[in-house]
């Protein structure tokens, strides 16, 4: 239901407003991953930033064909569909934090995306000022919400103005879910005017090197991500937070191999050189 709503409002728009709005999620996605690299290598002057990011992403070869390519930083579609949410969360005083594909782009190479992932502590006594409050930009249906703060599950909404998707998921109440929410992050993503809450980069790892495990160790996207942050971040990473949550989440193996470079099941590193980068 929600991708057809998506579709729907895609549909709507002619091909410029389409073209436009692809031009905007990826000028996102590499704007996100140009403040990753900012903050994960502060003793590094803009134009080796800058090559470092072109050099994860794209190899030594083109990099020197991409280093002064202007990147736009304007308004952008992301923040406009998160910001109203988020202001939310804050007024009521709901913990939060924004994952998935924003999440990883933020601490990581670019990947664009038309969905946004929050996990929010929601209770029943917020659902009234909170669907009262995003019902005019979103769609939004309230008996949604209040099955998923039953079940500790998720729904969705649709930001009507961009077609972006919200997925909001409720936490279950595993220690492991407390510790994400207290270890959130504020950060200000591009285009927006106020910072936001993102998971931490250990935690984003450890949720895609579980979603990896729980499809059978088959997605190149997720795997592609934890390398990313894991190149990107380097040694500002918490191995010692790492560690100790993928033993208790019995994703230990797999951590190991993702620190290593090597992908389960393959005899050739992903980046040879990854050993060095993390102890």
């Amino acid at each position: 239901a929600a991708e057809a709503r998506q579709i729907a409002l895609l549909r709507q728009r002619s091909v410029t407003e389409r073209l436009a709005r692809a031009f905007d999620l990826s000028a996102f996605a590499l704007a996100a991953s140009r403040a990753a690299i900012r903050r994960a290598h502060p003793h590094l002057d803009a134009l080796s930033q800058a090559r470092l990011l072109f050099e994860l992403q794209f190899g030594p070869q083109r990099t020197m064909q991409l280093i002064h390519a202007p990147i736009l930083e304007g308004s952008m579609s992301i923040p406009s569909a998160i910001l109203p949410v988020v202001r939310i969360y804050d007024r009521l005083h709901i913990p939060y934090y924004i994952g998935g594909s924003i999440a990883s782009s933020a601490y990581s190479l670019p990947r664009t995306t038309y969905d946004v992932d929050i996990i929010a502590a929601m209770e029943a006594r917020h659902v009234a000022p909170f669907v009262h409050d995003l019902t005019a930009d979103y769609y939004v249906d309230q008996g949604s919400v209040l099955d998923a703060i039953v079940h500790r599950s998720s729904f969705n909404m649709t930001h009507q103005p961009t077609g972006i998707n919200v997925d909001v998921f409720v936490p279950k109440e595993r220690p492991f879910d407390r510790a994400q929410l207290a270890r959130a992050q504020s950060h200000l993503l591009p285009g927006a005017d106020q910072p936001v809450k993102l998971a931490s980069p250990e935690d984003v790892i450890l949720n895609k090197l579980a979603w990896y495990e729980l499809g059978r160790r088959v997605s190149d996207q997720q795997w592609r991500d934890v390398q990313g942050i894991l190149r990107v971040q380097g040694t500002a990473l918490d191995l010692s937070y790492l560690r100790r949550w993928a033993a208790e989440l019995e994703l230990g193996e797999l951590l190991a191999a993702a620190l290593r470079g090597e992908r389960p099941g393959s005899s050739a590193p992903d980046l040879p050189q990854q050993q060095s980068l993390l102890p």
